[in-house]
């Protein structure tokens, strides 16, 4: 690295740590303001003036030095620093932001270099006491034109990070099969047996020839077996020793690597946070609200990975507390308490797990408001809302689409809020969880992995092959007898902690081959305890620690797998989805065509043909729906070609008959998916349609539909006949 380059990385390091405290200092001025914290901001802005200045960065020198005179300004009384002003300064930290990611000497957008004049201009006016009048107007512009250089900026090289990432997975691959190897020596059972077995034959043939009379040569030849025989198990029993002694000091020295890696992608957690309490600040400015946000823990060691993961679901989680939290400063003053709100974010490591937590001082959560908008939406009945309990109702909260506002703002309403953050934790195995603390307000606790390239995973057999589920996500694992299995509706559950738990075979989830069903099957529950599910598996394999492996990008996301990771014998491994499993598992559920699981399951077999019936018209979907049954055969439906081609791919069917204009998916995409791919290509498929004209025909069977038939045919009997034609008898 040349000397200049190098000067750069040190300018760039000192620039982040001034403008965070230029950032941060500014916020909290609008506490009572010290001569302490001018100084320092002062003293801030001086250092980044200089430094840039050494390096040839003219913009930054230029803005750093503007923001100087305002705290000069602001020390020798000469301005008061107002919220509007602090607003201003605010922008100048932006700006400087935006300026650091440019290369010193290097060439200066047009748009970036009007942006920086505009900054400049607008605080010597705030230095000047004319900021927070003069500008006012013109601070939505400013916002806008110091956002928008900030795109054009273009970023530091990630190429350092890459590295260190590669460097993490080959650690952790490394730390496993050295366990791996530790765990097959150790697992010798089969030779000590074989050990064992041989000393057993050897005592048993001295016993046989102690009754005859042999000669001495065939005594020697018996005791020479014998020490043989002991030496060999000696030699062995030295050898397994000796390996484990060297795997232990190889394994040592890999976990130690592995940990230096892992610590070098380490990174403090309030770094990852460092622009939440301007966030607050200004959700709160525009809310009318007065906030501060308390950081605990910003010292506590974050994966990089899993730092810039959770910053969007942290940073809307702050939004939310300020927000549906923190009343207005009149309301709190009435109420007895400090005007000024509060937001905790903490985080600390607990239980092998990266804990973290938001939790405001405001008016929690309306339960009732929460019941009656449950109710509103068809969600449940009023009986049933009436019974739930606090963490029952709160798991509304997570709904997509679900919101409390009846109005749309900037900030909320729009009904995508707590299910986005959900989503983004869950993506990366961790979990959320809501509850209302007795002292009021409302706690939000993200439990989430220390690291995203190693995690512990309960592996399972279904169909003869092996998954793993990520034992984060796993609440139980037993066995269940099936005279325990009941059965509602078609749906079977059995009962856990007094709750009734959904149940459904692994080999349908994943379209693996059934096996015969044991008297008691092996079940893992996954999820919550009030929303979880039990998956059937053929047999548990036991707990491994894993490292994951990102699928490649061109399969895009496979449904219910979340990656890839090599077991301790060195084998592949799919590591599986437990949201998608539950969206599949509920999906089949809807139509009626989970398999079953409970008494004389293993001996049934499916007594009708089974037809899908896809139309987006309730009308005609109920209509055929009705006919097909009529005959027979067993019928589930479909909305639209998507719905279909999900019904398709996790259950059996004898034949398709689908509509052609849809939405989301239309019936010639539909058709075409299906006879193109090799496991359901031979499923004949019909098209019910109303276009009637010769090139509508040939478009449908062009796609590869096997028969092509007007709705004007519905009430005679070409649709019947030709379904028989296709798939014979109902039985």
């Amino acid at each position: 690295m040349s000397p200049e380059v190098s000067l750069a990385e040190l300018f760039r390091t000192e620039a982040r740590e001034q403008i965070a405290k230029l950032s941060d200092g500014l916020v909290s001025l609008e506490e009572p303001t010290t001569p302490a914290a001018l100084e320092e901001l002062m003293r801030a802005a001086h250092s980044l003036k200089g430094a840039a200045r050494i390096v040839g960065h003219e913009q930054m020198v230029r803005v750093a030095h503007e923001l100087e005179e305002c705290f000069v300004a602001a020390q020798a009384g000469t301005i008061r620093l107002t919220a509007g002003r602090v607003d201003m300064l605010l922008l100048g930290v932006d700006a400087l932001t935006s300026l650091a990611a440019i290369e010193p000497g290097g060439e200066v957008d047009e748009a970036v270099a009007n942006m920086a004049d505009e900054v400049v201009a607008a605080l010597r006016e705030t230095a000047r006491g004319a900021g927070s009048v003069a500008r006012a107007s013109g601070r939505v512009p400013l916002q806008r034109a110091v956002a928008s250089a900030g795109r054009l900026v273009p970023h530091a090289s990630q190429g350092g990070t890459d590295n260190t990432e590669r460097l993490l997975t080959l650690a952790g691959e490394a730390l496993v099969a050295s366990r791996g190897v530790l765990a097959q020596v150790g697992s010798d059972a089969a030779v000590r047996r074989a050990e064992r077995e041989l000393e057993r034959c050897i005592g048993e043939m001295r016993s046989v020839f102690a009754g005859l009379l042999v000669s001495e040569e065939a005594q020697r030849a018996i005791a020479a077996v014998e020490l043989a025989s002991a030496a060999s198990t000696q030699r062995r029993r030295e050898r397994v020793v000796a390996i484990e002694g060297a795997g232990q000091r190889v394994t040592d020295v890999i976990t130690q690597l592995y940990e230096r890696v892992l610590d070098a992608r380490m990174r403090p957690f309030g770094e990852g946070v460092a622009g939440m309490p301007r966030m607050l600040r200004d959700t709160a400015r525009e809310l009318g609200r007065d906030a501060r946000l308390v950081l605990v823990g910003e010292g506590t060691p974050v994966d990089r990975e899993v730092l810039r993961r959770i910053e969007a679901p942290l940073g809307h989680l702050v939004r939310n507390a300020v927000d549906h939290g923190i009343e207005a400063p009149a309301i709190r003053a009435a109420q007895g308490r400090p005007s000024s709100g509060t937001v905790r974010l903490e985080a600390r490591h607990g239980g092998g797990r990266l804990l973290v937590t938001v939790e405001d001082d405001g008016r929690g959560i309306d339960l009732e408001a929460v019941r009656a908008r449950v109710v509103r939406r068809g969600l449940t009945d009023a009986h049933a809302a009436a019974d739930m309990s606090e963490q029952e109702l709160f798991h509304f909260l997570f709904l997509p689409g679900f919101t409390l506002r009846d109005e749309v703002t900037a900030i909320s309403g729009r009904g995508v809020g707590l299910d986005a953050v959900q989503t983004a934790v869950r993506e990366i195995g961790g979990d959320v969880r809501v509850s209302a603390p007795a002292t009021g307000g409302t706690r939000f606790e993200l439990q989430l992995p220390l690291t995203l390239s190693v995690v512990w995973a309960l592996v399972v057999e279904i169909g003869g092959e092996s998954f793993a589920i990520p034992l984060a996500r796993v609440h139980r694992v037993l066995r269940v007898d099936r005279a325990e299995i009941a059965s509602v509706e078609g749906r079977e559950h059995f009962t856990l902690d007094d709750r009734p738990v959904g149940l459904v075979l692994g080999h349908q989830l994943l379209g693996m081959p059934a096996r015969d069903q044991e008297d008691a099957a092996a079940v893992v529950v996954v999820g919550e305890p009030e929303w979880a599910l039990g998956i059937v598996v053929d047999r548990l394999i036991g707990e491994q620690e894993l490292v994951l492996r990102g699928l490649d990008a061109r399969l895009g996301k496979v449904q219910d797998v979340g990656g890839a990771a090599l077991l301790a014998d060195g084998s592949p491994t799919l590591v599986l989805d437990v949201d998608d499993l539950q969206r599949t598992a509920t999906m089949l559920a809807a139509g009626g065509r989970l398999d079953a699981v409970g008494p004389g399951a293993s001996g049934r077999a499916a007594a009708r043909k089974r037809v899908l019936v896809v139309d987006d018209s309730l009308t005609v979907r109920e209509l055929e729906r009705k006919m097909i049954e009529g005959q027979g055969y067993a019928v589930d439906v479909a909305v639209d070609g998507m719905d279909a081609w999900n019904a398709l791919r996790a259950g059996a069917y004898d034949l398709v008959v689908t509509d052609v204009d849809m939405p989301r998916m239309d019936g010639i995409e539909l058709v075409t998916r299906i006879k193109g791919d090799a496991t359901l290509r031979a499923v004949p498929v019909m098209i019910v349609s109303y276009k009637d004209r010769d090139e509508d025909r040939r478009r449908g069977l062009d796609a590869g539909a096997d028969f092509y038939l007007t709705k004007g045919s519905f009430y005679d009997e070409t649709m019947l006949r030709a379904i028989e034609d296709f798939i014979g008898m109902p039985t």
